[in-house]
């Protein structure tokens, strides 16, 4: 989607109430809005997105307050998980480009890109994500995995994270495909895998907005 139909959809947005989720109420009210910024993945490209509205919702009865999240922000993160998902992947999918390459392609630092590689793989173990695709499928047949990533310069520790983060990315897209959830599967991986840490639901970094009741 081209980002100025991405505009139009999030002032649409703006006149969103719905119920309130915490009691279910229908006496939502606006309470004002505010602007965020993000990192998301655009026509083949990273886009540094300001200005994103996003509506401060209120409940009369149960005083519950949120924000409503724009379409395709689905992470509290700067970098969306469509940014991540893509940046874990090209390590594999170029091996002689550099972490610093693939880093300032998607407009962070190779540290940056370092701590989603970790985040990632810590979001479940990948035999019990296994565990979830057999079940949801009813069949005992694995979607492909990868078993090996090529970086001759990497060290053996950040291959073993690599190769597990998209080891679960991978089941994860098998997972959220299965109970018909649209890409990327990281972007839902709360709901998909429940028992996840907090931090661990959306790679974060130093300076992302703070979150929201």
């Amino acid at each position: 989607m081209l980002l100025v139909e991405l505009r139009v959809r999030w002032q649409q947005a703006l006149s969103h109430r719905g119920l309130c989720a915490a009691c279910g109420s229908g006496r939502v009210w606006h309470d004002g809005h505010r602007d965020r910024k993000a990192s998301l993945r655009l026509i083949e490209q990273v886009e540094f997105v300001p200005e994103i509205p996003q509506r401060r919702l209120r409940c009369r009865d149960c005083n519950a307050h949120w924000f409503h999240p724009p379409e395709g922000i689905t992470s509290r993160a700067h970098y969306q998980p469509c940014v991540v998902a893509h940046a874990l992947g090209a390590m594999s999918a170029e091996p002689a480009a550099s972490t610093a390459e693939i880093a300032a392609a998607h407009g962070c630092h190779r540290r940056t890109l370092g701590r989603w590689i970790e985040r990632v793989a810590a979001i479940a173990e990948p035999a019990v994500l296994a565990s979830a695709v057999v079940h949801e499928a009813d069949a005992p047949v694995l979607p492909a995995i990868p078993t090996e990533v090529a970086r001759p310069t990497a060290p053996p520790r950040t291959l073993a994270r690599l190769l597990r983060a998209l080891q679960v990315l991978a089941l994860l897209e098998a997972l959220a495909s299965l109970r018909g959830l649209e890409p990327p599967a990281l972007a839902h991986a709360a709901a998909l895998v429940p028992r996840i840490p907090a931090n661990a639901q959306c790679p974060r970094i130093r300076g992302d907005p703070p979150s929201q009741a």
